[in-house]
């Protein structure tokens, strides 16, 4: 899978005694039992400077160890990992412009002021649509898409950012309106095949769950979740969803970091976008209270960021809730992965929105040029 040479940490321009850092703050979280266990993978100047497994996998109901290749439940890296690109990519085939209202492709949504949401809204976060709703009560992709369609929104649609899973599960309808065809099904052919991210998919296969890191207890089914996605919507869903669903390891996402930072092109794979699109997709598309938004992409701000306090304003990421999360940086040269599974055996354990930070300045501070 490795497309990426492997290198020191000096020989990519880090102080190796300050880089040690990361792995001691990683080991101290599991520890303390911040954590279960995680996969840190690093890359500078397109050379991979860390790869390495933490704890456990999963410690309930039997312990197992976190491998460099244990596949974890990505949650809301979806949004930008699958939906993202597989959108930008239908853009670049000339289906949409991005200020299309939705309800050009999907009329049933233009109702209860939302005739005029557009694309580039939903993707900003911007379109007024709630953060959540509880689906698990639903029976059906087609009734939850319909509830969906009869929504008001919480605010006038472009006057604030509320991040809104509704409009990255709607999406899913979208892909499948523009191309007859399903989300996991494009995402695979568009991005996962062509750039070797063999270890990405929806609804993993069960004999894929003796390396996959477990996540919460499941109350009503008295099982730990091994291998079935966490997200409740989600499940309800098929397992695929714009929103969550979707399963991989650190080093599949280190080469679709790349990809990013090099524009949309990994070299010995070719290109899944272009240097355009890619541009657009981490320009500022939303500013409020001193959050900033590209299309899909959180933008690194002075406020409050998991990227911590000292990646650059050029930086872009994400995060899932499930404890992962992905950021590039362009002014360092660095992609930055971080896969933990924080909600096993419980969600209330938040430690992460700490952690996560801390993992970045680390990064960041070891940097000498």
């Amino acid at each position: 899978m490795l497309n990426l040479a492997i290198s020191s940490p000096r020989e990519a321009g880090f102080d190796e005694e300050m880089f040690s850092r990361v792995s001691g703050l990683l080991n101290a979280a599991v520890e303390k039992k911040e954590i279960p266990g995680a996969v840190a993978a690093v890359a500078r100047h397109g050379r991979i400077v860390l790869l390495r497994a933490f704890g456990a996998a999963a410690l309930y109901p039997s312990p197992r160890a976190v491998e460099v290749n244990t596949l974890y439940d990505l949650a809301s890296l979806t949004k930008v990992v699958a939906t993202l690109p597989v959108i930008l990519g239908l853009l670049e085939d000339g289906l949409f412009r991005l200020d299309d209202p939705v309800a050009l492709f999907l009329p049933e949504f233009a109702v209860n002021g939302k005739d005029r949401i557009s694309l580039r809204q939903i993707l900003s976060h911007t379109s007024g649509l709630t953060s959540w709703r509880d689906y698990r009560h639903y029976n059906s992709y087609q009734e939850i898409l319909e509830a969906i369609c009869q929504e008001t929104p919480d605010v006038q649609p472009g006057t604030k950012i509320i991040y809104s899973d509704l409009g990255f599960i709607l999406l899913t309808e979208v892909v499948r309106s523009l191309t007859g065809k399903t989300l996991d099904l494009l995402a695979q052919e568009r991005i996962f095949s062509p750039l070797g991210m063999d270890d990405t998919f929806f609804c993993p296969p069960k004999a894929e769950r003796s390396r996959t890191a477990a996540t919460e207890y499941h109350e009503e089914r008295r099982i730990y979740l091994c291998g079935e996605v966490h997200d409740d919507n989600a499940s309800v869903l098929g397992g695929v969803s714009g929103h969550a669903g979707l399963f991989s390891t650190a080093q599949a996402l280190l080469l679709y970091g790349q990809t990013w930072l090099n524009g949309g092109f990994l070299p010995g794979r070719g290109r899944i976008l272009s240097s355009a699109t890619v541009t657009a997709a981490i320009s500022e598309q939303a500013l409020f209270q001193g959050e900033r938004r590209g299309l899909g992409w959180v933008l690194k701000s002075c406020a409050s960021s998991s990227a911590g306090d000292l990646f650059s304003s050029e930086a872009y990421g994400h995060t899932g809730f499930t404890g992962t999360s992905l950021w590039i940086d362009p002014h360092l040269d660095l992609v930055a992965v971080l896969l933990t599974n924080r909600v096993h055996p419980s969600r209330k354990n938040t430690s992460i929105l700490r952690l996560r930070p801390l993992f970045h300045n680390l990064l960041a501070a070891a940097v000498i040029d």
